[in-house]
């Protein structure tokens, strides 16, 4: 019996692990692109949404409204009127309108806010002159080292709690006197009292800027609430209108396509677009349900086999095994190459993929017949019993035709079926 000794056994090991970190950064480079495409199927979903809620609702008119509840099953426009909420916004919109002119402010807003001689702005800027000053002022005191711990621990007054055989109270003997020579005082204290007769000041008018802002900005406030009201007026039924779409773009999201498709019966202009969303949201389901096949299956079972192989390194490096021979039919089993099978289940689902994802004939889909969208994507020649919706209509529909060649041509040459899928489901490698 042929043998391979532990330490080449490792060796080649060591370089089958690194094949399948490769393969497996390669799947989860195709994940990602997949992540991406949906997000961009995503917009397109949304997109085909808008625009259909725009053909049920395309003004805001008695006939169209009148014409919601039969077409979509949406009935809340019977209920809650949106001709009423218009009204009723209009009115309120009005009387903000009224309310802000009844305003003496509002009246005198030249004169209040006049950016040059307004009363309001000129108060204002006096009062932002007067704090500048005792900031600055302030601010000579307080970026003095130690200066705020001095005044917060009321050196030289009563106040004062540290003790002389304690580091604080030397230090702060240190500072203070420092800053009361620079300050030209006799004592801290009188430093202290003009810094806090400063403060004092500056906080009254801090109190009077306040007020001052205060002020201007009701008066703005007012007069930016009469223009958005106007503007309101102005666009009233646009406002109206995109809230009622909201309102029926989140009925038109859940409900079934097939029941749309029926109620749009007398408007057949309407199916082209529920076919449209139905077969995006379809290209979604599909794709997913591939990539759950092939690429999360493939990632399970690679990873599965790294962590056994690993487990073999782990035993062959101990040092009771540094002589052991290992048979090469069982190394070989432990060490087959997944890259052919992986490159062709890869193929398989690359072309599939892209089938489906590049699908755009949404009309030629019929809800008079009973068929399936993947059959339409697919030109019927591949099962996808992988997916719930598709193996659910196979077990209802045995021995139903899947070539769909009156909607979409001919087949496409050489395309793999089901049965002719490369590797199946079956496990690529086999490390016992």
């Amino acid at each position: 019996m042929t043998t391979l000794s532990s330490g080449d056994f490792l060796n080649h090991a060591t370089s089958h692990l690194r094949l399948l970190q490769h393969i497996l950064s390669q799947n989860e480079l195709a994940q990602r692109q997949h992540a991406s495409q949906m997000k961009a199927l995503e917009q397109a979903r949304d997109q085909a949404l808008d625009e259909l809620t725009a053909q049920y609702l395309p003004s805001l008119t008695p006939e169209t409204v009148a014409a919601v509840p039969a077409l979509t099953g949406y009935g809340r426009f019977e209920t809650d009127s949106p001709f009423e909420q218009l009204e009723k916004r209009r009115r309120w919109l009005s009387e903000r309108v009224v309310t802000a002119e009844a305003d003496e402010r509002y009246q005198r807003r030249e004169q209040l806010l006049d950016p040059v001689a307004g009363e309001l702005t000129l108060k204002l800027a006096e009062a932002e002159k007067q704090l500048k000053f005792f900031d600055e002022s302030l601010k000579q005191y307080e970026d003095e080292p130690g200066f705020r711990g001095l005044i917060e621990r009321g050196y030289d007054t009563d106040a004062y709690t540290s003790q002389w055989w304690e580091l604080q109270y030397y230090r702060d003997w240190k500072y203070g006197d420092l800053i009361t020579e620079k300050f030209e005082q006799e004592r801290f204290r009188d430093v202290a009292e003009n810094y806090v007769r400063l403060r004092d000041a500056r906080d009254e008018f801090r109190n009077d800027f306040d007020a001052a802002k205060k002020q201007k900005d009701e008066v703005e406030a007012l007069v930016n609430d009469r223009a958005e009201a106007l503007a309101g007026l102005e666009n009233l039924e646009a406002y109206v209108l995109e809230a009622c779409r909201r309102q029926l773009r989140e009925h038109l999201e859940y409900i079934d396509r097939e029941e749309l498709a029926t109620r749009a019966a007398a408007r057949p202009e309407l199916t082209g677009f529920i076919k449209r969303l139905e077969g995006i949201e379809k290209k979604m389901e599909y794709l997913d349900e591939l990539v759950k096949r092939y690429l999360h299956t493939e990632r399970e079972q690679l990873i599965a086999s790294a962590h056994k192989l690993s487990a073999k390194v782990e035993k062959y490096s101990r040092p009771k095994h540094a002589y052991t021979q290992i048979p090469v039919e069982e190394a070989n089993r432990w060490l087959k190459d997944p890259t052919a099978k992986v490159t062709a289940r890869r193929r398989h689902f690359n072309k599939t993929y892209q089938r489906v994802y590049e699908f755009d004939r949404y009309d030629a889909f019929d809800y008079a017949r009973d068929m399936l969208w993947w059959d339409l994507m697919t030109d019927g020649r591949i099962d996808g019993d992988f997916i719930p919706e598709v193996y659910s209509w196979r077990e209802q529909h045995p021995g139903s035709t899947r070539i769909l060649q009156n909607d979409m041509g001919a087949a496409e040459p050489g395309y793999l079926s089901s049965g002719s899928e490369p590797g199946g489901s079956e496990t690529l490698l086999d490390v016992s």
